[in-house]
């Protein structure tokens, strides 16, 4: 993952689930098992290496695929579970279609990092502390929704149309705790999948913009995709 491969929102307040009131707030790609990327670009934001904390005034939003790929799966979930408990809710930690493996979702291979591991994720999820989704209120983008893969307008439509991204996310994250075959539904990316994929499998070109522009609208306002080569970190402001 190169170092630059995060968004970084200025100068607003923000809302949803669950960050608190701070000044900037940086979204990270799939990391994939690769650590020392994720540390470079922390550092690049005044990361604290010795006593793990973030600059007061920031939030991280990670969007999941912490694992796999790479050399450093296990590495990279201990350094992630360390920042979140050392940076409480200025560390939210999303789940991608490869943790979803762990968690109830369809298997794709990949299963290689250690029980410890696997255990973490699950915690993380049985605890309430790593969702499907979170919302920030942007002084650039206007409030926004922010998932692994995107919220397709079918599943929009099946949370009820919700055009508030705060509400949405908490409707999403409240499918992972009672719905999680629904939560990780895979799409075309997986043989057999169906029609209807979560908010961790969807395809960026087939199935999140076209279940859009089939409508005769576009993706929601405020959408952003990741800089080239990485997978879209989904985000899109509700403006249906």
């Amino acid at each position: 993952m190169p170092t630059d491969a995060f968004a970084v929102h200025r100068r607003h307040s923000a809302s949803g689930f669950p960050l608190p009131r701070i000044n900037s707030t940086a979204i990270f790609g799939d990391l994939s098992g690769h650590l020392r990327p994720l540390v470079a670009a922390l550092e690049l934001l005044k990361f604290d290496t010795e006593s793990s904390e973030l600059p007061d005034a920031l939030a991280v939003v990670q969007v999941g695929d912490l694992v796999h790929t790479g050399p450093d799966s296990d590495a990279v979930v201990t350094f992630v579970a360390k920042m979140m408990s050392t940076n409480a809710d200025r560390w939210v930690q999303l789940m991608g279609n490869h943790e979803s493996q762990y968690l109830g979702g369809t298997r794709f291979g990949h299963l290689d990092v250690s029980r410890d591991t696997e255990e973490t994720i699950r915690g993380w999820v049985h605890h309430d502390q790593a969702h499907l989704a979170a919302a920030v209120d942007s002084a650039e983008l206007g409030p926004v929704l922010i998932t692994h893969a995107g919220l397709t307008r079918q599943l929009w439509t099946e949370l009820g149309r919700p055009t508030d991204p705060a509400e949405a996310a908490r409707l999403l994250n409240r499918m992972l705790r009672m719905d999680r075959r629904r939560a990780f539904a895979p799409g075309e990316m997986l043989q057999g999948g169906s029609h209807k994929p979560g908010v961790v499998w969807a395809a960026a070109g087939s199935e999140l913009y076209q279940s859009w522009s089939v409508t005769g609208r576009r993706l929601p306002r405020s959408t952003a995709t990741a800089p080239p080569g990485l997978e879209s970190p989904g985000l899109a402001a509700l403006d249906p």
